[in-house]
């Protein structure tokens, strides 16, 4: 998973295959959110190509719900 920030202008990798749940468990410091709680936020605005894989992928072997998501496939 490829994750950019707009406010710091800067792109992470997450490779969540090899890191399985804790890609999604591990807390920010200082804060206590989670990817998780990121990609389940309707507050929290998210873009994505072809949103579709990343639901049912996510979903299936997560069980996490998508919010608050743009798809702005072509």
């Amino acid at each position: 998973m490829t994750i950019y920030l707009l406010s710091r202008q800067h792109a992470y990798l997450i490779d969540v295959q090899a890191l399985q749940r804790r890609a999604l468990r591990t807390q920010i410091p200082n804060g206590g959110l989670t990817l998780r709680r990121v990609l389940e936020s309707q507050e929290r605005r998210k873009v994505l190509f072809d949103v579709r894989n990343y639901l049912d992928a996510l979903y299936f072997h997560y069980g996490i719900h998508l919010c608050g998501v743009g798809d702005v496939q072509l």
